[in-house]
């Protein structure tokens, strides 16, 4: 645990979160398991010397028993040869008996060898026998430390392994969880870069509107149409009832211009007196879509004949022409909105 909390700290390069240096940690490890197999070796040297001392006291052991054994023969047969040799001596005169008895103690008290007696042989082989027990007893303890030393160093290489696994699998779903951020963080980048190519395409939308609007048209549509409707109706007032467009036709042929007749409609062109106010009034010539005669006769039935249709009608009109002045600034800001931050595109299929 120490090792692991000094180890040095490293951040993603991606997120800046801290991460563990495992390449420290495993190196610390390597350095343990490599301390531990030296110290296997010694151990394993330390048996393998005692297992040779071993073999060289049995060895020294038997070498003994075969010395005691020569050496107990021989003992043997010096006791057995020297009466037969004092037997056989000739005792023919005094000379030769005083001889022969002069040389008979000479032969029977020779130097003693210098051999190990019995006592000796016995307590050399107990040293030995003792030796030998403190050397089996060494070989077990070695052994015993070896197996101990051994199981402990499985038991640390496994936890290293297994720390090593779980650190892994950590970094491994730290890994996987950042690229799924990335991959979210892409998609959402490539919304906004989408979002931003649609702003700007509504906003030169917007200033090809502006520049339509108030550079190439600076009057307006609706200021073009009340325009238009003005002269449509003072041209009429002044040509003498002459209607001049394609409706013209159809409503004479009709005739159910009184409102005394049962199929009187007030929207129905009507051909009255023009008033004196507008007779001194010149013709303007001006050319209008075929869309604007019905704003006109609106217009004109309304002058002439206001109804509660055309009244309600022309409340309604006036109305949202009042709305709109009055709140222009904000209609404007919701359609600029509208133009930059819907997606157009996409909903009508052109992305």
């Amino acid at each position: 645990m120490s090792q692991a909390q000094g180890a040095s700290v490293s951040a993603c390069p991606n997120c800046g979160i801290g991460l563990p240096d495992h390449s420290a940690i495993a190196t610390d490890a390597q350095k343990q398991i490599e301390d531990l197999q030296a110290q296997v070796r010694l151990l394993t040297q330390k048996a393998t010397n005692a297992v040779d001392r071993w073999a060289d006291y049995e060895d020294e052991i038997q070498e003994l028993k075969a010395q005691n054994a020569r050496t107990s023969e021989e003992a043997a047969r010096a006791e057995t040869s020297s009466p037969n040799r004092s037997s056989y001596l000739p005792v023919q005169n005094r000379l030769s008996s005083f001889l022969a008895r002069k040389s008979t103690p000479n032969l029977k008290n020779p130097a003693p060898p210098n051999t190990p007696s019995a006592t000796d042989l016995a307590a050399a082989l107990t040293r030995e026998q003792a030796l030998r027990q403190a050397a089996d007893k060494k070989l077990d303890e070695a052994s015993g430390e070896l197996e101990e030393l051994s199981a402990q160093l499985f038991m640390q290489a496994n936890e290293m392994v297994a720390t090593e696994r779980k650190a892994r699998a950590k970094l491994e779903e730290r890994v996987a969880v950042l690229e799924s951020r990335d991959g979210e963080k892409r998609k959402r980048l490539e919304r906004l870069e989408g979002a931003v190519a649609r702003i700007e395409r509504g906003d030169e939308r917007v200033r090809r509107f502006e520049t339509d609007t108030f550079t190439s048209r600076p009057c307006g549509r609706l200021q073009t149409l009340v325009k238009s409707g003005v002269r449509r109706y003072v041209r009429i007032c002044t040509s003498g009832g002459v209607w001049k467009f394609r409706r013209q036709k159809r409503d004479m042929d009709m005739g159910h211009t009184h409102p005394d007749t049962p199929e009187y409609f007030p929207s129905q062109f009507r051909y009255n007196e023009v008033s004196p106010t507008f007779s001194e009034l010149p013709t303007i010539t001006l050319e209008v879509p075929d869309f604007e005669p019905w704003i006109n006769e609106l217009w004109h039935d309304f002058l002439i004949e206001p109804t509660p249709y055309l009244v309600a009608s022309a409340i309604s009109y006036l109305g949202f022409v009042l709305l709109v002045s009055r709140y222009h600034s904000a209609v404007w800001q919701l359609l600029c909105f509208m133009f930059r931050f819907v997606p157009w595109d996409e909903d009508l299929g052109l992305g």
